[in-house]
């Protein structure tokens, strides 16, 4: 009976019934539908995600009156090429080095060298020198510092707006980060122009004698701030959502807008198109790490043509071995080296996407990858920046002298020039002093023209006044200068007395010489 039944199941096992074919049929189509869904859905989001980055994450069809981005959309993009470039606070996402990179050779290039001021007046009695506002107390360590320089060309890089706001008693400056902007006042007619921010801070209430109220838990607190060209009425307050909120009128604020373009309000991060690439980079090379792994995996294929010799391989290859041992296998066992054993990926051919990314930073590829294998890569382009970019660069200093003008004339400096040195290399500038160096051999500049041409091109104010008495190179006024031309006969020709010795082979100049011919006898 027990013999009976072990074939019954036997043959069952042997041979499905129709009922479980069809069961393994519907499990199997519903796990092919499950996977449709989970690729129809990872499709679904690719597409957005890619329609987010191509609107700034602003959401709909952009149409034919897109207005760029707004305040929220500026602060999505900058938490996430914040989060890029710190990493996130929760621990699960590091930072990007190719974005932080970027953000270092960009200010690199753009402060190399510092910006200097010329024309800053002098102390006044009585008041605080421009001089002392710009390099002490709190202006040097919020804004002219080079590490404030760093922070202003990290916001133009993550947040697409810089925005300071000046005590106009103190003539103190500090800087407001985006997420405390949190609206802005438009022009009544021209709605693309911002004449006021909404300026929103957690800060300690204190009463009249200067007491700490709530047991110093800091309240929000908004108040608005008129930019510093604005020179209309300012109110005492705004309504705001149906609440009336202070006007700092003893206040002014500065604001610096990144690639903004005519007729919107904001511009764009600097990273705004690097951030999509950094990730595109990080799943390549993520990729490629995994295709490393899969191609150090297995070196071998051991063969064997019975299952005896299999097992002698299994016993004989499980063993421990050290770098450079044999292996002894049965005499029908072989190892094959497979065609993969000791290659690599070709993490190379991510080169173009990194350069594509350095495109959008106006960086040099082999400066953003820090890898000298790119092609066209050398010393020389690792170290300056070619043309485009150069002119990418002076145009972003171009915006931060015409910044640094608005708070020296604030500060009380009007006539002074900010400005930095020029990005010429040496080959460069030594051809433009060549070329002005024929101008003024020509006779047709003067010492201040001349003067002013060098200035040019070395990209900074020389010290002092031209010295007097420069001599002017062919003119006539140059030729009778009796302090040089001493000799009434200067167009003379020079006469010299001979030695008496000349000639003659009397040993002058020392022993040995053998070659000279003996003196004639008298």
């Amino acid at each position: 009976m027990a013999t009976s039944t072990g074939k019954q199941l036997a043959t069952t096992a042997k041979r499905p019934t129709l009922r479980e074919i069809n069961e393994g049929l519907r499990d199997e189509l519903e796990m092919v539908r499950n996977d449709h869904e989970r690729l129809a859905e990872a499709l679904s989001n690719a597409v957005m995600m890619l329609r987010q980055e191509d609107i700034g994450w602003a959401g709909g069809d952009l149409g034919a009156d897109y207005r760029g981005l707004g305040l929220e959309e500026l602060k999505k993009w900058s938490n996430d090429i914040r989060a890029s470039l710190t990493g996130s606070s929760d621990g699960k996402k590091a930072p990007n080095p190719h974005m932080r990179n970027g953000l270092m050779l960009r200010h690199s290039f753009i402060w190399d060298g510092g910006m200097h001021y010329e024309g800053i007046p002098e102390k006044s009695q009585g008041r605080r020198s421009v001089d002392e506002l710009i390099n002490s107390g709190i202006n040097h360590r919020l804004v002219f510092s080079p590490p404030a320089r760093r922070r202003r060309e990290h916001a133009l890089y993550a947040d697409g707006i810089y925005l300071l706001v000046g005590d106009n008693r103190k003539k103190t400056l500090r800087p407001v980060p985006l997420h405390e902007i949190t609206d802005t006042y438009r022009d009544p007619i021209y709605e693309d122009e911002i004449i006021a921010y909404r300026w929103t801070r957690n800060e300690v209430e204190f009463d009249g004698r200067g007491k700490v109220l709530n047991d110093g838990q800091r309240q929000s607190k908004s108040y608005w701030v008129y930019v510093d060209w604005y020179d209309g009425v300012q109110p005492s307050k705004i309504i705001y959502k149906g609440q009336a909120e202070p006007v700092l009128k003893g206040h002014t604020a500065f604001d610096m807008h990144a690639n903004r373009p005519d007729g919107q309000a904001f511009g764009s991060p600097d990273a705004i198109a690097a951030v999509v690439w950094a990730r595109i980079i990080r799943d390549l090379i993520m990729n490629g790490v995994k295709m490393q792994d899969a191609l150090a995996m297995f070196a071998f294929k051991a063969t064997a043509k019975n299952k005896a010799g299999q097992q002698t391989q299994a016993l004989e290859l499980g063993k421990a071995h050290d770098a450079g041992s044999a292996a002894t296998l049965a005499g029908d066992a072989d190892l094959v080296p497979l065609n993969s054993a000791g290659k690599g990926y070709d993490f190379a051919s991510i080169g173009f996407v990194v350069s594509t990314m350095a495109a959008s930073l106006h960086v040099p590829g082999i400066a953003l990858s820090a890898n000298t294998a790119l092609a066209g890569s050398s010393y020389g382009a690792a170290k300056t920046l070619d043309l485009p970019n150069r002119m990418a660069m002076q145009t972003r200093r171009q915006e931060h002298v015409e910044f640094d003008k608005r708070l020296l004339a604030w500060l009380g400096a009007k006539d002074a020039t900010p400005y930095f040195n020029n990005y010429d290399d040496a080959t460069d500038e030594y051809r433009s002093v060549q070329a002005a160096y024929l101008a003024w051999q020509s006779g047709t500049l003067s010492p201040e023209g001349f003067r002013n041409e060098l200035e040019i091109i070395y990209g900074r104010k020389f010290l002092g006044p031209i010295p007097t008495g420069v001599l002017l190179p062919n003119n006539k006024k140059s030729l009778p200068r009796k302090d040089i031309d001493t000799d009434s006969a200067s167009d003379a020709t020079p006469t010299s007395t001979p030695s008496p010795n000349q000639g003659r082979a009397d040993g002058t100049g020392g022993a040995g010489h053998a070659n000279d011919l003996p003196a004639a006898e008298s």
